[in-house]
């Protein structure tokens, strides 16, 4: 571990704490999470507003498992903890959602495979821009302009089970900077 480099991990425990987002790394030699603080997402997500985590949460629909680039930006050794920040890589993704204000999709649960049927067989596949694969059961999905995330979600959802769903809708997150 060294500061300033970047690491990539997941959300986990998503609003479990008021004070920040823990991004597991799969550091394990001590196994430690990074902790992104609350300042620092309200620095990179929000403009610097004064907003609490859970409307950061709720504008951007975090959930567990949710890919994020971190850099660490402090190692406490003593007691075994990590702080970072949102790299480039993460906020590219917000900012070409808001910049083209087109919605997004996260899943986490189903294959890119599982999620290209389903959406074919709903119909759905002209409305998808790209999949970009995270993981192997963690795909981040952008829509075409016009496209309403919740919608896809609410057709498709049936068609995977154990899939998590969030919606990334440029309009929730713009409410943020007001």
């Amino acid at each position: 571990m060294k500061v300033n480099k970047e690491y990539r991990g997941s959300l986990i425990d998503v609003g479990k704490v008021g004070f920040g987002l823990y991004v597991d790394c799969a550091i394990l030699n001590p196994r430690a999470d990074v902790l992104i603080n609350l300042h620092s997402l309200r620095k990179d997500l929000c403009r610097a507003k004064e907003r609490s985590l859970r409307e950061i949460i709720d504008a951007y629909d975090l959930i567990d498992n949710f890919p994020m680039c971190v850099k660490i930006t402090n190692i406490d050794l003593i007691k075994g903890k990590l702080q970072g920040e949102l790299t480039a890589r993460s906020l590219n993704f917000f900012k070409k959602i808001l910049d083209e204000n087109i919605e997004g999709v996260f899943l986490s649960g189903e294959t890119k495979g599982q999620f290209k049927k389903a959406i074919t067989k709903k119909g759905h596949f002209r409305d998808v821009i790209t999949i970009k694969r995270y993981g192997f059961l963690e795909n981040l999905v952008l829509l075409k302009e016009g496209t309403d995330a919740p919608g896809i979600i609410s057709d498709i959802g049936s068609e995977l089970k154990n899939c998590k769903l969030s919606a990334i809708r440029p309009e929730k997150i713009k409410q943020l900077f007001s």
